[in-house]
C-alpha cells in the first residue's frame, strides 16, 4: 500500500502508561485520546507553492491523537487505521 499526502498508516497500543503518565481505564477504552504506532507514513504535503513538507511522525513512533478528530479515521480490516497528520496531538518519538 502506498500512502498519498499527510497520511499514516498505524496500529492502536494497548496501554494504561504513556511515559510516566498513567491513562485511567476510560482513556484506554474510548476515552478522550488513542495511542497509536505508526507503521507507515505518505510523502508530505505540498504547499501552494509547490514545496513538499514532510510527515512529522516516523514509522515506528507512537502518537496520540483526540478522538473528537475520528471523523478522518478509516480502519482497515487487518486492524490498522490511516489517520491524517492534522489529527495528532503529539508525537513520542522511538
Amino acid at each position: 500500500m502506498k500512502l498519498l499526502g499527510n497520511r499514516l498508516r498505524v496500529k492502536p497500543v494497548i496501554t494504561d502508561r504513556i511515559g510516566a503518565i498513567f491513562l485511567p481505564e476510560t482513556a484506554r477504552t474510548g476515552g478522550r485520546y488513542a495511542l497509536w504506532t505508526v507503521l507507515q507514513t505518505g510523502p508530505g504535503r505540498i504547499t501552494s507553492k509547490s514545496v513538499l513538507i514532510p510527515v512529522e511522525a516516523a514509522t515506528g513512533d507512537r502518537v496520540i491523537t483526540g478522538t473528537a478528530h475520528d471523523q478522518g479515521l478509516v480502519q482497515l480490516e487487518d486492524g490498522t487505521s490511516i489517520i491524517q497528520e492534522d489529527s495528532i496531538l503529539c508525537v513520542i518519538s522511538k
